[in-house]
């Protein structure tokens, strides 16, 4: 299981990879700090799914939850 690069405590489930000065970043986000950063082309993701600043922090509790009672330790190996 991942942890959050932006708040260091909740569990991954965004991962993105950023390129700076040339140097490749792997980062791996909360879907909270991922709502909050706006990166491109999640907006229409979480407003189809509903997800808002009304309910972030529920869904984030949720995932939270259920990644920490699942199997598997990576995204990876749920393909």
């Amino acid at each position: 299981m991942t942890i959050c690069t932006s708040c260091k405590k909740n569990v991954a489930v965004v991962f993105t990879t950023r390129i700076e000065s040339g140097h490749r970043f792997n980062e791996g986000l909360c879907i909270k700090c991922a709502y909050e950063s706006g990166l491109g082309g999640l907006d229409g993701l979480f407003r189809n799914a509903g997800i808002n600043e009304n309910n972030i922090d529920e869904i984030t509790e949720r995932l939270n939850s259920f990644m920490s009672n699942s199997d598997f330790q990576s995204p990876e190996s749920i393909l």
